[in-house]
């Protein structure tokens, strides 16, 4: 090094230390460390609902500003005497033939809930989400299932930005599920964010499609992979972006749907106007309830 420019650098207070390729990614390690202390200390059977949180937190923590982050998260409140202090024994009974029935393993949620429907009519009703299904159960007929859908069907689900507790579920093929949670103990606890599940993915055909909500360094961010048995792809759109994205995204889906109704309604005709609608399926389609 030449010894007027070895001069300069030596009377920098760093004595002409140069950035080096490592300097970006060790810079993080701090941090990292930091958040290994905190997370250590955190008892094992505590995780399932530190992730659970985590993962409402990038959905939520933008949109509504109260999703019940400051308390313990139960999930199962059917099962819990405090909350459902008349019934938690007969839905105890029914969980466990639904679990020698469909071989179920976790609970994921469970609540009652006010069920509107496509006619504005209301409904006591509870409902249970499994790590295979989602069930509309009826309590006061001892928690008789009224619906079943495999999970692989739910495609998403959809909250307000208030305090209110409503959430729609969107289920593929099918009618949304539009509920209230609500006979909360105490009365209004916000409990949305714990319907939010760690990662949702939906089965097409030999491909299945696997959304996961994380957070790293650069923030957080959507992970949506495409996994086949030959291969898996994977996309990240940060969250900064799914303002256009999202947006984006649902235009691109509207207009699937039209050419879709399109393709139906020509196919109608073709066959010449169908031979009217079909028998609806058990339970509360029958009834409209």
């Amino acid at each position: 090094m030449p010894g007027g420019q070895g001069q300069a650098e030596s009377e920098r207070q760093d004595l002409g230390w140069e950035p080096g390729a490592a300097q970006a990614p060790l810079s993080t390690c701090p941090c990292r460390w930091r958040a290994r202390q905190l997370v250590k200390n955190i008892p094992p059977s505590d995780m399932a609902q530190i992730k659970a949180k985590v993962a409402a937190m990038g959905a939520l923590q933008e949109l509504r500003p109260d999703w019940g982050c400051r308390r313990a998260w139960l999930r199962d409140y059917l099962s819990s005497a405090a909350d459902n202090p008349a019934a938690s024994s007969l839905f105890a009974q029914r969980l466990k033939s639904l679990r020698d029935k469909d071989g179920f393993g976790a609970v994921l949620f469970s609540s009652h809930v006010r069920k509107v429907n496509r006619f504005n009519k209301r409904r006591d009703r509870a409902l249970l989400l499994t790590d295979r299904h989602l069930y509309k159960l009826e309590p006061g007929r001892q928690y008789r299932v009224m619906r079943a859908v495999p999970l692989d069907l739910v495609t998403g689900l959809s909250v307000t930005s208030g305090r209110d507790q409503l959430v729609v579920l969107h289920l593929q093929g099918q009618d949304d599920l539009v509920v209230c949670l609500h006979r909360s103990r105490p009365p209004l606890d916000n409990r949305v964010g714990e319907l939010l599940p760690e990662g949702t993915s939906i089965t097409v055909d030999s491909k299945r499609f696997f959304f996961d909500v994380g957070c790293n360094k650069y923030g957080v961010f959507l992970r949506v992979s495409e996994v086949k048995p030959s291969y898996r792809n994977a996309i990240t759109v940060p969250f900064k972006a799914w303002g256009k994205f999202g947006g984006a995204f649902c235009r691109y889906a509207e207009e699937m749907k039209e050419i879709q109704e399109r393709q139906r309604d020509k196919l109608y005709e073709r066959r010449g106007g169908g031979s009217g609608g079909g028998d609806e399926s058990e339970g509360e389609e029958v009834d409209e309830d």
